[in-house]
């Protein structure tokens, strides 16, 4: 009795250490870790892509409806695009409205098809008092010689890119 007591409380310890406390997916913690890992195991035969993206003009929404409403974009998004996924990659909330998804055994073709499935997914969610929200994403491979920092700032600047390149678009950085 005492050791399931015991493996229920300490699962839950981990899942609390791994699972962002607003939108219930997994945290940058794990995600780092998740990161890491794929990194080692990359091949020509085990492809991966990281996919970022980031709600485009969040800050005006946080500005005009509040925190709250702004906590309920990033919970709604975070729970359709969860859906939409059904476990076919890593998904995390990487810090405020930016989020990271780790793609194992897609090449970076089927990830940017994923990527434009995802902007269009979210695009057709309408908010009561928000409206609509776009994102802007990021699609790179995550490359064998890779470190943590190099693939992240490969699809941070995709981004980016898609930021100034008008928004709710996905653009890729090789």
């Amino acid at each position: 009795m005492k050791d399931k007591t015991i493996k229920k409380k300490l699962k839950e310890l981990e899942r609390l250490a791994y699972t962002d406390d607003l939108t219930q997916i997994l945290n940058r913690r794990k995600i780092t870790s998740l990161l890491r890992d794929t990194i080692d195991k990359i091949t020509d035969n085990k492809p991966a892509s990281l996919v970022m993206f980031d709600v485009d003009d969040f800050k005006k929404i946080n500005d005009q409806f509040g925190h709250y409403r702004g906590d309920k974009v990033l919970q709604a998004i975070a729970g359709t695009i969860s859906n939409f996924l059904d476990g076919r990659g890593y998904f995390a909330r990487w810090g405020g409205e930016e989020f990271v998804i780790i793609l194992n055994m897609f090449y970076r073709e089927e990830a940017i098809k994923m990527a434009k499935r995802i902007r269009e997914i979210v695009d057709k969610i309408y908010f009561e008092e928000a409206g609509r929200v776009t994102i802007s994403i990021g699609v790179t491979d995550i490359k064998k010689d890779d470190t943590l920092d190099s693939v992240v700032i490969r699809a941070d600047n995709a981004v980016y890119k898609a930021k100034y390149n008008g928004k709710n678009r996905v653009e890729v950085e090789k």
